[in-house]
């Protein structure tokens, strides 16, 4: 699964830089239930379905180096995460093991924390420098429980991103 982001950014003095960014990303797996079928003998399939945007603002310290040089750096920041996660197909309802088809779905936007560390390295012209990243971001959102057809409260929204970039300059 890959994701596209996008980030603004600025310089604040030699070692330190702030960013404003947005992003998406979205999955879809299958699923079945394990040792259950139908009077068929079929799988009772379904699908999992995660959309996620991750707005953040992070700031990224550069220890070495300065604009022009290789240059690697760590940083933080805090964002928000909007998803829309949705589970639809077959299931087998649990009391009374009789197979329904539904969709369920919960959207909703959770607070996020994200750790961030990598290099610059300097390319020259417009084209300023090509930026090497990993990202961690942690989030949990709430999908409603049981009133809205899920087991669980709370869906973890976590997860790690490797962005590749070009750092423009305007």
């Amino acid at each position: 699964t890959g994701h596209v982001f996008g980030e603004w950014s600025v310089g604040i003095g030699r070692h330190l830089e702030f960013g404003a960014g947005v992003g998406f990303t979205q999955r879809a797996v299958s699923s079945v239930y394990v040792d259950v079928v139908d009077e068929s003998g079929r799988d009772i399939d379904q699908t999992l379905k995660l959309q996620m945007v991750p707005m953040t603002a992070v700031v990224r310290f550069l220890p070495f180096g300065g604009p022009g040089d290789v240059q690697p750096y760590v940083g933080a920041g805090i964002g928000a995460v909007h998803f829309r996660y949705s589970e639809f197909g077959r299931f087998v309802d649990s009391d009374t093991l009789d197979i329904f088809t539904d969709r369920f779905t919960a959207t909703g936007t959770a607070p996020a924390g994200v750790f961030l560390g990598g290099v610059k390295l300097p390319i020259g012209g417009d084209i300023y420098s090509l930026n090497l990243e990993g990202r961690y971001l942690w989030a949990v959102g709430d999908t409603g429980g049981l009133d809205k057809g899920f087991l669980g409260d709370k869906i973890d929204l976590s997860g790690g991103m490797f962005n590749v970039a070009f750092q423009v300059r305007f």
